[in-house]
């Protein structure tokens, strides 16, 4: 996500300060726009004669202070004590500061400066470039001997866990480039958040009183299904008796049993493939099975046949609402199953969380939308007669029982004064549905953190 339009902030600046026209701003983006190698839109302007350098100056100057306060807005801390924070050379300061201005990850980067992603934003951190000698020698230091072999083995890209104690866990990317070595860091606390603290509904909270069949949790990169998962691992775990065996890659958030048994295995660490630890985990009197991500056929087949036979499953995928999430079970599968495989998701298909964080109008947080479809009979039957199309119009027509569609849960954000209508029209479907909504102001305090 872009952290501010420049170029947008600059041309609102030129206007304010009569420097320049709406009209003659506009026509110098467009002249920008038709150029094959543009140079930047100052320059077009000093070229067209509608500024002078030293004028230029002056706005870009502006531009600089409103950006860094915006900045130091979403990070919740000045620029100059930032400054004096990362005068080091220990990985586990940089991300310290992370986990203290709330970012989501953490960017170690060779030959640049170190970032952080806060609600969405990334951001650059108010220090010099780190040389890619010192940032290798940065995450070989928080390395163990394996994880240096595996590294080696997985020709020079990795996934790892790492904690820094009291503090958090972090899930580390770790790969090689041309400059050297890069890692982004995700943040993980190490308290879990509750349904409620996220901002799920009631309806969320009576698709786990199932004890077979499947729930997906969906969305794009970084929307927060992790999270979601966690908190719905750890309500399981307070509200019934029986065995969890979660299967991910890498551990993330860790879980401390208490009214259930709850196994955590690593792949790669405690078992080959999801698909090797899935199957095992059908002889260890599992009750519910959680997988990290759902990645291909063979794991998603052996996914429904545990959730047909007395297992609750849960799992994840990279789709952005409930429509695509069925067509992507399908197209995982070769035309001469489809039959088959619709029949049996159809029975065993329990529900469908698809999220989206989407920054609110301060800049200070994300606020969750999302889709709910609960199954249910015309769900099943739209399943099995390869319908997956209208869907949607069942779920604006049950909202009475528990479900909601991505488009009305966007809208219903906009209409709280939660989000702007730039946001609200980015991520809304059917972008007519904002036409006649008019905001509220916001006096919601709750957002998702991650």
């Amino acid at each position: 996500m872009e952290f501010i339009d420049t170029s947008q902030l600059l041309g609102d600046l030129l206007v304010k300060y009569n420097y320049v026209s709406f009209k003659d701003f506009q026509r110098c983006l467009q002249i920008q726009g038709n150029m094959e190698n543009p140079p930047p839109i100052g320059q077009i302007l000093i070229d067209q004669k509608l500024i002078t350098k030293r004028a230029l100056e002056h706005v870009l100057l502006l531009q600089k202070k409103y950006i860094q306060k915006k900045e130091e807005q979403i990070l919740g801390i000045s620029i100059a004590q930032l400054k004096e924070r990362l005068n080091s050379e220990d990985l586990r300061d940089y991300l310290k500061v992370a986990v203290d201005v709330k970012a989501s990850d953490f960017y170690l980067l060779s030959g640049k400066s170190p970032a952080v992603r806060v609600n969405g934003y990334l951001l650059d951190l108010p220090c010099e470039a780190i040389a890619p000698e010192k940032v290798r020698q940065m995450l070989f230091g928080i390395l163990s001997e394996r994880e240096v072999r595996m590294l080696e083995k997985q020709r020079h890209s990795m996934s790892f866990c790492f904690s820094l104690p009291g503090i958090a866990r972090f899930r580390a990317s770790l790969f090689q480039h041309h400059r050297g070595f890069d890692a982004i860091f995700r943040i993980i606390p190490f308290q879990i958040p509750s349904l409620e603290e996220l901002g799920f509904p009631k309806s969320v909270y009576n698709l786990l009183n199932h004890t077979m069949g499947m729930i997906l949790i969906t969305g794009p990169a970084s929307s927060g299904k992790t999270t979601t998962l966690a908190a719905m691992i750890n309500e399981l775990n307070h509200r019934r008796k029986g065995h969890i065996i979660s299967i991910e890659d890498p551990i993330e958030f860790v879980f401390e049993s208490k009214n259930c048994l709850i196994t955590q295995r690593e792949i790669g660490r405690h078992a080959e493939s999801y698909l090797s630890a899935f199957r095992a985990a059908l002889r260890e009197d599992a009750n519910i099975i959680v997988v990290g991500e759902l990645r291909d056929p063979e794991t998603f087949s052996v996914a429904l046949t545990a959730s047909e036979t007395g297992h609750l499953v849960l799992g994840t995928l990279h789709t952005t609402n409930s429509e695509s999430t069925i067509h992507r079970i399908l197209d995982n599968f070769p035309p001469r199953m489809a039959d088959q495989v619709r029949g049996m998701l159809s029975s065993a298909l329990r529900g469908i969380i698809s999220q989206k964080l989407i920054p609110n109008k301060e800049g200070t947080g994300r606020e969750l939308a999302i889709e709910l479809m609960i199954s249910n009979s015309a769900i099943a039957h739209l399943i099995r007669e390869n319908k997956p199309h209208q869907i949607p119009m069942i779920l604006q027509t049950h909202r009475s029982r528990g479900m909601c569609w991505m488009d009305d849960s966007i809208v219903e954000l906009y209409k709280k004064g939660c989000i702007s209508k730039k946001e609200a029209l980015y991520h809304l479907e059917d972008k007519d549905k904002l036409l006649s909504k008019k905001p509220l102001r916001s006096t919601q305090k709750r957002g998702y953190p991650k």
